[in-house]
């Protein structure tokens, strides 16, 4: 027999578990359309071979299955008829969430929600099926196996996401996914090492290599220009998320694999399973030393890219039983790479880092306006980096394809292509929207435009209501940590485990930029994805978004209250720098997870709530901003007052200097009476605020009320 192709056995490996489900529940086959698309040099009778168990090579398809699934499915003879969401099942603490349905449907932004009343199913495994057939001859016009590779695995996530695998939890894409993986990686080790086949599962099989940014806040937001800063920030972000995308598939190529070898990829963070085979470590050398160069060539050193040596375990290492142990061994891993950063490029340069760049600024003698570290070299002050990333942060928007070569560690400009139509020798991707035949990649960048140009943060801060100002909204996930590392307990698989990040990451790359292009539109994304996001925007569209973000978080979830979500927002002026805007947006969020050890909340104009009040506060603010004549009788800025003294107070510990401040209830009756409000739901909301609970938090409604009713560039209140 002709000897077996990897990429062959990574299309069997696709096909297995997709194949069996089609039998279970007497839907078509899939294959016979595969098998008329494959590119040149590919047997479909091979891969039949394979799916026949019928190859000599036929058993990594079985262990693969093992691997994947840890315990989980073992024994299962059938098929479940739906997926569950394996976010609504995770546990923390004593909290338990019950496994809710997720709707059959295309892979789109509400997939990952919850079946309910308000998000039926969309299609049927039938007509799933069905549209998918009818699209697998657009395969054909793939010019290589890589772009083949890569659209057939865009077609599998987008038809067969919502379809599920034997694990409750696990999609059917995702298993067949991780079995790719995980067979590919068993086919080099079996190259490469002869073993006793029953003794195959105590070898150390598999390296769990994980890979990471760092300095990432400080490099995306250290722009010290006004002008293009919008344009250069929102490059730099795609640039951090691209670059460790491109780390992830050159480390896979380089060992012979492909992407599907990425375990978890999302916020600068990879997690790969490669196969132990001899030249590991001297591949992983290698990369870190192109990527400690690029590093300090192009970008000083301010960012740095790690890479890991490797947790080396077994298919028995793998099995859930042992899942804490696993992951503890990868954090540790993680942590020892980032003890080295720049580390091989350091030792290559010796004592000269930054030759090159002083003898380019001792050349052009001005350094670059907006990153402050390379030499200028365009008439207008920029270095060629951030002349290039102003051009990117434009394309973003305007240009169809994606095109990504991962052939070599290198800067943007040779990796990376915007372009209107695929360009040869590159995998290009279509953005975000899924086309038939091609590769899609989910983007998540959005920017408010006008005339395909990205609208500058002055624009945005002139669209705000009242103040012109503008608003910067972070948030994440409570206890990630735990969430991946004791939330799935005894489930515990690598198939459950990139299900997990997978459906974090795609909620808030897409579920949550399609709110925002939908409803808040004037709302610029800086990053969206894995567990976290950062939004800048018209202040009062940022304040109404946290509400509309809160509640589809919880939808995502089912209310699971093992997964919460705690956010900040900061307001500030188009014409504050950055980096300190952001800085105090950290410290506002950390402010929601460390009240009273509590998290869950969110924090706006110096006061932490939960997110039901902070939703009856907005609903407080948008009765109290109608009436107008309590701005104008000064009684929402007494309440401000009123407010914080009644926030002094609340720890109990009464000064002699705090007396006055003991007094605002008195004060505030007398405010009151005075003030004559006659309409019934504003009394109510003013009536409530004199308990002191209700006063504290009355800052956050007199405080978007009064913003409202003011123009121009007034100072914001304090």
């Amino acid at each position: 027999m002709t000897e077996l192709k990897i990429e062959e056995l990574e299309v069997a490996s696709y096909l297995d578990d997709i194949e069996k489900y089609l039998k279970t529940f007497s839907l078509p086959s899939i294959s016979v359309e595969i098998f008329k698309v494959l590119p040149k040099g590919l047997e479909s009778s091979r891969i039949m071979t394979l799916l026949k168990r019928e190859h000599e090579y036929s058993w990594i398809l079985d262990l693969s299955e093992k691997v994947a699934a840890g315990n989980d499915g073992e024994g299962n003879t059938s098929y479940p008829e739906r997926l569950e969401s394996i976010v609504t099942s995770a546990s923390l603490f004593k909290e338990k969430g019950n496994a809710k349905g997720l709707p059959y449907s295309f892979r789109e932004s509400e997939s990952c929600i919850s079946l309910s009343e308000d998000n039926k199913d969309k299609e049927t495994p039938q007509s799933i099926i069905s549209k998918l057939k009818e699209v697998i001859p657009t395969l054909k016009d793939s010019k290589d196996y890589k772009n083949f590779f890569a659209a057939f695995d865009s077609l599998l996530e987008y038809y067969c996401s919502s379809l599920p695998s034997l694990s409750s939890g696990v999609s059917l894409y995702q298993r067949a996914k991780m079995k790719v993986a995980i067979s590919s990686a068993l086919f080099v080790y079996a190259k490469e090492h002869d073993f006793d086949r029953d003794a195959v599962e105590k070898e150390k099989i598999f390296a769990l290599v994980t890979g990471d940014a760092t300095g990432i806040q400080k490099y995306i937001f250290g722009v010290n220009t006004y002008k293009n800063s919008a344009k250069i920030i929102r490059a730099r972000s795609f640039q951090i998320w691209i670059q460790s995308l491109l780390i992830a598939g050159h480390i896979a190529r380089k060992i012979g694999l492909t992407n599907a070898n990425i375990v978890t990829f999302s916020g600068g963070k990879f997690l790969l399973i490669l196969p132990n085979v001899a030249n590991l470590d001297q591949v992983l050398d290698e990369v870190r030393y192109d990527l400690d160069s690029l590093c300090i060539d192009a970008y000083s050193g301010e960012i740095a890219y790690v890479v890991s040596s490797g947790v080396k375990c077994s298919v028995d290492d793998l099995d859930s039983s042992n899942s804490d142990e696993i992951q503890k061994s990868m954090r540790l891993d993680s942590a020892e790479a980032k003890q080295k950063k720049l580390q091989k490029g350091i030792e290559k340069k010796g004592s000269q880092v930054l030759e090159e760049q002083y003898k380019q600024l001792s050349k052009e003698g001005n350094v670059c306006i907006a990153c402050l570290s390379n030499a200028s070299t365009t008439e207008d002050g920029y270095c060629k980096e951030c002349d290039y990333l102003i051009e990117l942060g434009r394309k973003l928007n305007t240009e169809c394809y994606l095109c990504l070569n991962y052939e070599k560690i290198g800067s943007l400009k040779e990796t990376v292509r915007l372009s209107k139509t695929p360009i040869d020798g590159f995998v290009t991707y279509s953005k975000s929207s899924y086309v038939e035949g091609m590769a899609r990649i989910t983007m998540p960048y959005y920017v408010p435009t006008e005339e395909n140009d990205v609208k500058t943060f002055n624009d945005l801060a002139n669209e705000a209501e009242g103040v012109k100002k503008l608003a910067m909204f972070k948030a994440d996930v409570d206890y990630l940590g735990l969430v991946f590392s004791s939330s799935l307990k005894e489930r515990w698989s690598l198939s459950r485990y990139a299900a997990l990040s997978s459906l974090f990451h795609f909620f808030f790359s897409e579920t949550l930029v399609s709110l925002i292009k939908d409803k808040f539109s004037e709302i610029y994304v800086v990053f969206s994805g894995g567990d976290d996001v950062c939004l800048i925007g018209p202040w009062n569209d940022i304040v109404s978004f946290a509400d509309s973000f809160h509640d589809k978080f919880v939808a995502f979830t089912d209310g699971n209250k093992s997964l919460t979500v705690s956010a900040g927002i900061v307001l500030f002026s188009d014409h504050e720098p950055i980096l300190g805007v952001v800085d105090e947006a950290e410290d506002t969020l950390e402010s929601s997870k460390n009240k009273d050890l509590e998290k869950n909340k969110i924090t706006i104009f110096s006061r932490t709530v939960s997110w039901p009040e902070y939703k009856t506060q907005l609903n407080n603010a948008a009765v109290l901003g109608k009436m107008k004549e309590l701005s104008r009788n000064g009684l929402l800025y007494r309440i401000l007052q009123y407010s914080d003294n009644a926030n002094d107070l609340s720890d109990g510990d009464l000064k002699i200097n705090d007396v006055r401040k003991a007094l605002w209830l008195s004060h505030y009756t007398y405010s009151l009476q005075r003030s004559e409000i006659n309409d019934d739901n504003c009394c109510g909301i003013l009536d409530g605020y004199r308990k002191q609970e209700e006063m504290k938090n009355a800052r956050i409604a007199a405080t978007i009320a009064l913003y409202k009713n003011r123009g121009g560039e007034d100072e914001p209140i304090k």
